[in-house]
């Protein structure tokens, strides 16, 4: 084997051994990359889910692919993503925005809510569902303790 196949292999297997001790801590680390990105909990969103706003920023083919009705479609990789940001927290004024990617393991909303806190926008958060899911007993059923499907 070349050095470089084999150099490519041990960084694997470091990669790999790294992502599942994370796993087996609970959650990912996004959120400790991004400490000062604004985030809310199921419970909050239950609270207060008439003063929300949700918004996934997944790109077209997937969100076009699964997504709940009403809910607003930014992909982060778009060129327009600050100004569609800014015309949403506009037009929704007083409301809370929340950002999220309906998939597991998505960096695309912490990264979404960081732009927006940079550009001074307030009022928008990040829903994280595996933080959420890391919150509760291993022993307990997901569906049982979260509806991660309600928005």
């Amino acid at each position: 084997m070349s050095k470089y196949l084999i150099s490519f292999v041990y960084f694997f297997l470091l990669f790999v051994n790294s992502s599942m001790t994370m796993a087996k801590e609970g959650g990912n680390s996004w959120q400790s990359l991004f400490p000062g990105v604004p985030s809310i909990t199921q419970n909050e969103i239950d609270a207060k889910k008439d003063e929300l706003v949700f918004v996934d920023v997944r790109a077209k083919f997937l969100f076009d692919k699964k997504h709940k009705e009403g809910i607003n479609h930014i992909s982060f990789s778009s060129r327009m993503f600050m100004i569609s940001m800014e015309g949403l927290v506009e037009k929704n004024e007083g409301k809370t925005v929340v950002v999220y990617c309906d998939s597991n393991n998505c960096i695309k909303s912490y990264r979404a809510v960081e732009k927006c806190i940079k550009a001074s926008l307030s009022n928008v958060v990040i829903f994280d569902r595996n933080e959420e899911v890391a919150k509760l007993d291993k022993q307990d059923s997901v569906y049982s303790q979260l509806n991660l499907n309600q928005f």
